[in-house]
């Protein structure tokens, strides 16, 4: 790796993008598709009392609208799995595909609707009443440490996932020999991937022969798999 250090390293992925032959999930046409539109949570952290997706379903247009109760058996009763596993999570606080009682981040999906066209899932979407009781957070990650600080998940007092130590050698000395020491507080913004297509996915189920086809923007398309196999109680292969 240290050949690529300061060197212009040039992209391989450009030529076809700039030439109009990149190709993205919505390049992919399967007969009869059917699209997906969630309803997310506007709350950090509320119990939800109910969910009415009446009219939701009633729409022109409108296959289905799921909540975590609708699910298959596995999905109903397994969390997410978790990105990466660590022997020090002893007790990870996983999400399920859908909110089963209580919200923990906004954005996380409560319902999911399946129509005909992206326009009209998402019309019904909107369409979806959740009624929340909002329960105090807090927003920043040194707050969420402090004695009594509001707790992200009802059945936990406290917000500390794990407690890991690293160390590199004699730390103290290091200082204490070095010709100058600076300090200072830092405070590093989150950053995260942002795909040019967003988070688009499509899957294919294949009947006769019992298999599923995914096509999907991402750089761990083995994760998608294992992950996919696991919800489902399904084989890898």
């Amino acid at each position: 790796m240290s050949a690529f250090t300061g060197s212009a390293v040039k992209r391989l992925e450009d030529p076809a993008l700039v030439t109009g032959r990149g190709r993205f999930v919505d390049d992919i046409h399967v007969p009869g598709v059917l699209h997906a539109a969630f309803v997310r949570a506007p709350y950090a952290h509320a119990m939800v009392r109910g969910v009415d997706a009446a009219a939701a379903r009633a729409l022109h247009g409108v296959h289905a609208v799921y909540v975590l109760a609708d699910l298959p058996p596995l999905l109903r009763e397994r969390p997410i799995p978790l990105l990466v596993p660590n022997a020090a999570i002893a007790d990870a606080k996983l999400p399920f595909a859908l909110v089963r009682d209580e919200v923990c981040f906004v954005g996380e999906p409560l319902a999911v609707v399946l129509a005909h066209s992206r326009h009209v899932a998402e019309d019904a979407a909107e369409l979806v009443i959740v009624d929340y009781e909002p329960l105090p957070v807090a927003a920043d990650v040194r707050d969420a440490f402090a004695d009594g600080a509001p707790s992200a998940h009802a059945d936990r007092t406290h917000n500390r996932a794990t407690h890991m130590t690293l160390g590199f050698g004699n730390v103290h000395a290091a200082f204490a020999a070095a010709a100058h020491v600076v300090a200072g507080e830092f405070f590093q913004h989150r950053g995260s991937a942002h795909a040019m297509e967003c988070r688009a996915l499509l899957a294919q189920y294949d009947a006769t022969g019992e298999n599923v086809t995914i096509w999907a923007g991402t750089q761990s398309p083995h994760q998608y798999r294992d992950a996919y196999a696991q919800a489902m109680g399904l084989g890898q292969h």
